[in-house]
């Protein structure tokens, strides 16, 4: 997929504010960005590849 110009500014004003400070270290949860992306953008069409 191709993110026009707004989507890919909203997905780095939503990465960064889902980070948190674990250990003196910053963690950031692209599962909570995805999450908030589909709920901005409905209609976008992308595919989750997430790896555990």
């Amino acid at each position: 997929m191709v993110f026009t110009q707004e989507q890919k500014i909203f997905i780095v004003e939503s990465y960064f504010p889902n980070g948190h400070l674990v250990d003196g270290v910053w963690q950031y949860s692209v599962q909570a960005c995805f999450v908030e992306f589909r709920q901005h953008f409905p209609d976008a069409v992308l595919t989750q590849h997430f790896s555990i």
